[in-house]
């Protein structure tokens, strides 16, 4: 449903900027399209250097609580006996050595391979346990997490929030060894925020955008710029014809740049808007395309 309402307006905004552009003429118009350049580039700027500080202030303890909330219970030196237990090592090391092993800090599976050796295990049987234990904590952690921001009502834009191995590790690393506010507060910061920030500049842009297209737009009619341009000619109203094309692709461009940015700068992983849409679309797509990589 959505790839259609994008074509259609597509078609609109190209059906309308030439009708405009027609009846306008080109020297009215090319006022107007020049208007749209700096909304555009105030715009972005704009929202570029707000969506930071806009997140930090209204979302980021919200997301943050959250995030704590889902890790509160969460033991990873538990988590390590229990897989040694299940894998015949219960005895072999105790729940002591597993404490030392991960406060020491760095990689605690390089930690646990390295006490293991020490115990004399076999390689094969560190690496299926170091599977194990990395499995358990790529999946269950994120499962925790996405649930408690299920809280939040995020979850209709957002699908998942996808976490990297590397940073499951050093939060598991955190939690364990300082406290689960800085794990919390290192997930939020290495893996959602880019993902909202993402979302707030989109929707700044669309607000500043607005504001200053209207702004701009005052000013042209209370300055009377177009009310020295002489009457319309037929040439005039043909030239105006084709910036109004001109014009409508320029927006068609700005739409599929915004949601390529928005893909990306979410990493491809909303609900709703996602980069799945520009596959479906006839003529959107080609907008998309340009700029999504």
């Amino acid at each position: 449903m959505a790839s259609i309402i994008f074509d259609i307006i597509v078609l609109i905004i190209l059906i309308v900027t030439c009708i405009v552009g027609y009846v306008k003429g080109f020297r009215k118009y090319f006022i107007g399209i020049l208007a749209a350049v700096i909304a555009t580039a105030a715009s972005a700027f704009a929202s570029d250097h707000l969506a930071g500080p806009v997140y930090d202030r209204y979302i980021r303890d919200d997301v943050k609580a959250h995030v704590t909330k889902a890790i509160e219970d969460f033991d990873p030196k538990k988590v390590v006996m229990q897989k040694l237990r299940e894998q015949g090592y219960g005895e072999l090391v105790t729940e002591q050595e597993v404490s030392d092993m991960i406060s020491q800090g760095g990689d605690y599976l390089e930690n646990l391979s390295g006490l293991l050796k020490q115990k004399g295990a076999d390689s094969s049987e560190i690496d299926l346990l170091r599977q194990n234990i990395d499995g358990y904590f790529n999946s269950e952690l994120p499962d925790t997490i996405n649930k408690q921001l299920d809280e939040t009502g995020l979850t209709p834009y957002i699908d998942r929030v996808s976490i990297p191995t590397d940073q499951l590790r050093e939060c598991v690393t955190r939690a364990a060894t300082q406290s689960k506010e800085d794990a919390a507060d290192y997930i939020v910061e290495k893996a959602i925020k880019p993902i909202l920030v993402g979302v707030v500049r989109t929707v700044l842009f669309a607000v500043c955008f607005a504001v200053v297209m209207l702004l701009l737009k005052l000013v042209i009619f209370i300055s009377g710029v177009t009310d020295t341009i002489p009457e319309v000619k037929a040439a005039d109203r043909f030239a105006g014809l084709v910036l109004g094309a001109i014009k409508g692709l320029l927006y068609c461009a700005v739409m599929g740049w915004a949601l390529s940015f928005f893909c990306t700068a979410t990493k491809n992983s909303m609900t709703v808007f996602n980069a799945d849409i520009g596959g479906k679309t006839f003529l959107f797509r080609y907008f998309f395309d340009f700029f999504y990589k």
